[in-house]
């Protein structure tokens, strides 16, 4: 048997592009019949579906992209805002509420605000030391 090949140039290896692409080039054998398909299919919709997923495999891109954050990094900000204002307004009503119990004595300034002692406190307690 012989064959005889005739080809348009040389295939190439994956290259880089001026784009920052790679691009792989391939050179299609000019002696080569053509290559057609022309019968009835017996099966089209999973001709045509299994078609449309090796197309998505052709042409499919996986180089990694990166998510988009700035929706998710609104949110937060959002989130520690109304945080914030919903501390504002509970610290307001913990000082309304102290206020009116013991009426024209004034409230200290730092209710509220020395959570670093507090906290030291309450683990005092946990561990059964004195107060």
């Amino acid at each position: 048997m012989k064959l005889t090949f005739a080809y348009l140039g040389r295939s190439r290896m994956i290259e880089p592009s001026p784009g920052g692409e790679r691009v792989l080039s391939l050179a299609p054998n000019l002696t080569r019949e053509r290559v057609s398909f022309n019968a009835p299919l017996l099966e089209p919709l999973e001709f045509r579906e299994a078609i449309s997923a090796l197309h998505d495999v052709v042409i499919n891109d996986l180089r990694y992209k990166p998510r988009d954050r700035t929706a998710y990094e609104e949110w937060k900000k959002q989130q520690a805002v109304a945080r914030q204002a919903q501390y504002r307004h509970e610290l307001d009503l913990a000082k309304k509420a102290l206020q009116e119990r013991h009426g024209d004595q004034p409230v200290p300034s730092a209710v509220g605000i020395d959570r670093q002692r507090a906290l030291q406190r309450g683990s005092q307690r946990i561990d059964g030391s004195s107060l």
